[in-house]
């Protein structure tokens, strides 16, 4: 990967208010719709993007993000458990 190259593909938007501030990175991948469906409820590929997940991804379904810290906590109790 070139990291400017990939760096310049991402386009940037600050919005400043009173109450808020928000800051958008948007980048364009070409991909097929099903492709496009799997990569927003997988939790494998989620995870490769945000931090892991468990639950149930479709609609009206829980779900609940980990943090990479808490994830390891988790892991290092479970293997204390057994």
């Amino acid at each position: 990967m070139n990291i400017a190259s990939q760096i310049n593909e991402v386009l940037r938007h600050v919005e400043f208010d009173d109450e808020r501030n928000v800051i958008t990175l948007t980048q364009t991948f070409p991909t097929t719709p099903d492709d496009l469906w799997d990569a927003c409820t997988n939790p494998d590929r989620l995870a490769r993007w945000f931090e892991p997940l468990t639950g149930d991804l479709r609609r009206g379904g829980r779900y609940r993000l980990w943090t990479v810290a808490r994830s390891a906590r988790s892991r290092r109790a479970r293997r204390r458990a057994r």
